[in-house]
């Protein structure tokens, strides 16, 4: 989880380097911004400061739960279990 204004670079920015990196770890890009930023094709969800808690919460499970379907795939691929 990033905000997307950071020092020297944004989150956007550093989403892709992140996914480079590390591509199944999902990220969140969160921001004071309305509107998604350029670049979010990088991020895996993008969150603005002004939405409630539990709104966080719900797109946050939803992310995490999403990853954890795409890794469990995978092993199932690896195995040759598909």
């Amino acid at each position: 989880m990033s905000d997307h204004l950071l020092q020297g670079k944004t989150g956007t920015e550093l989403a892709a380097e992140m996914k480079r990196l590390k591509p199944t770890i999902p990220i969140v890009i969160v921001s004071g911004m309305v509107e998604e930023p350029e670049g979010m094709e990088h991020a895996d969800l993008f969150i603005g400061k002004g939405e409630p808690p539990p709104i966080w919460l719900k797109k946050i499970s939803d992310v995490l739960q999403k990853s954890r379907c795409q890794a469990a795939q995978s092993k199932t691929k690896g195995a040759g279990l598909d």
